[in-house]
């Protein structure tokens, strides 16, 4: 919960102190050699200060560390004069689903918001075969594994720096995924994270499942030798 300052208030400023002076002209002389921009970066310092000053009951902070968050704030986005590769952030996220894999190469701004670079969809079957023994079969493994490399190259083109890969239901459920998970690793040098999740057990085929997948009972039919 984001604690508000009382209405009508403004967060508190005040000078910098004798030993200040020095040392935020310091931060102001490196930010204007790095060609900051001026308008963004004072109104991301206010905002920082603006929290400081709402959420002091919580973090019992005190002036100093109020001063070099002003600092930081004043010198947060000089990377960009490394220039927009290396100042942006691109990173790739992994879906690798039951039917097929899905790709988002992003560029994170240095406004904290995002831009999409390329989206894509190819589908593996990864889940083919795979509900009669609960094992992923090697056919559809393979298809995976290549598709999972080339889009790896390919997010490693673009410059990503972090690649999330996530591999859902089939890859869960299956009895060999660590044997899946690994050959990601080896061959596409992937970190495939799969989610842990309660496995809830499949009626045989055939039976029809009740409420909380119990059996459902099917009504005898009265004999004729008992009464009706």
């Amino acid at each position: 919960m984001t604690h508000r300052s009382a209405a009508g208030t403004k967060p508190r400023s005040r000078a910098p102190t004798e030993g200040e002076e020095p040392q935020l002209a310091s931060v102001l002389r490196l930010a204007r050699e790095c060609r900051y921009e001026q308008a963004h970066t004072h109104q991301v310092t206010r905002l920082a200060l603006d929290l400081f000053e709402q959420l002091r009951s919580l973090h019992q902070l005190g002036e100093r560390e109020r001063f070099w968050l002003k600092c930081a704030g004043l010198l947060h986005d000089i990377g960009w004069i490394e220039g927009q590769q290396r100042h942006h952030k691109t990173v790739l996220r992994l879906d690798i689903g039951t039917n097929s894999i899905r790709l988002l190469i992003a560029r994170i701004n240095p406004n904290h918001t995002y831009a999409t670079l390329t989206q894509q969809k190819e589908t593996v079957r990864l889940g083919e075969g795979e509900f009669l023994q609960h094992r992923l079969r090697p056919p559809a493994m393979q298809r995976a594994v290549q598709v999972c490399m080339r889009f790896a190259r390919m997010a490693r083109s673009f410059g990503a720096r972090k690649i999330i890969a996530v591999a859902t239901a089939a890859c869960r459920e299956a009895r060999n995924r660590r044997q899946f998970v690994s050959r990601l690793k080896r061959e596409a040098q992937l970190d495939v994270h799969v989610p842990v999740q309660a496995l809830r057990p499949r009626p045989n085929a055939g039976t029809p499942a009740g409420p909380r997948g119990a059996l459902r009972r099917r009504p005898c039919s009265a004999s004729p030798s008992e009464p009706p």
